[in-house]
């Protein structure tokens, strides 16, 4: 299974979009947000998934099941 970081990198190079263009779509006002997400240092916030779904084209469920798979295998991890 990908990292979600690289998930998300693919289908914003699948739109021919930067960084910074996510960003600001989403309302952000650096792009540093979406770089942190890309090298997973940090998770995009549930509030923003609605956004990435809409920007990316894909169903808003399945992004947000392929996320809930990534947080759950990671958890499992630690037991």
């Amino acid at each position: 299974m990908k990292k979600l970081g690289e998930q998300l990198k693919k289908m914003r190079l699948a739109k021919s979009l930067s960084q910074k263009d996510v960003a600001v779509f989403l309302g952000y006002s650096s792009s540093q947000f979406v770089s942190n997400w890309e090298r997973n240092l940090c998770r995009p916030p549930g509030s923003a998934l609605r956004g990435l779904s809409k920007l990316f084209s894909v169903n808003y469920k399945d992004l947000v099941n392929s996320f809930v798979a990534h947080y759950k295998a990671e958890l499992m991890k630690n037991e």
